[in-house]
């Protein structure tokens, strides 16, 4: 997958480093950089493209599901 995220993800709001995450990938979903269906990055992917740990990655993957924008399929 080839899709950027921007790279500035800051807690200068005084937000969760995983909710600016979260955000982000909302933002990417809702402009239709991310197409329904597509899959999101990996953790991995994610951590290295915002400059996060992949613990915080998953957490923000987690919530992107939570709140509907995401689902989780069985391999």
């Amino acid at each position: 997958m080839n899709k950027t995220v921007n790279k500035n993800i800051s807690d200068e709001n005084g937000a969760p480093m995983y909710l600016s995450a979260k955000e982000e990938m909302v933002r990417q979903i809702e402009n239709g950089a991310l197409k329904p269906h597509d899959a999101l990055p990996s953790e991995r992917v994610l951590a290295d493209r915002l400059g996060i740990s992949r613990m915080t990655a998953r957490h923000a993957l987690g919530e992107v599901e939570k709140s509907g924008y995401a689902y989780r399929k069985g391999r």
